[in-house]
């Protein structure tokens, strides 16, 4: 039954998609001070929220370490929902990043990418 939270084939429950609750910031990585990633929790459901618009929410090594991070911690959840605003959920890699970073750093970012799609 739906009441009890259980959904059969072909059901789902609609979530309000701008209702955020108990929103608090992991991590500020901008020099604006903006919200890049957000973490809130409602009944048992965790949501991410990639929040950088202006950027296309792409993925620094930053953004992919809190990914990470926020993931590991969110094991009591019984779901968890990674979602973004603006128009595009993510463009991938931040392309700025990895043309201005060594071959190393570039080994670390790509090394840190496969270490997100595992968890």
């Amino acid at each position: 039954s739906t009441q009890s939270g259980h959904y059969g084939r072909g059901q789902m429950k609609l979530l309000k998609p701008n209702l955020i609750y108990n929103t608090f910031i992991v991590r500020q990585l901008s020099t604006q001070q903006s919200k890049v990633l957000l973490e809130s929790n409602h009944n048992g459901i965790s949501y991410l929220t990639l929040n950088n618009p202006s950027k296309r929410n792409a993925l620094s090594l930053g953004v992919i370490e809190d990914l990470i991070k926020c993931i590991h911690s969110a094991n009591d959840s019984r779901c968890l929902v990674i979602k973004s605003t603006g128009n595009v959920f993510s463009s991938g890699h931040d392309l700025k990043e990895l043309h201005s970073s060594d071959a190393n750093q570039q080994e670390t970012i790509f090394r840190r990418v496969n270490d997100l799609m595992l968890v």
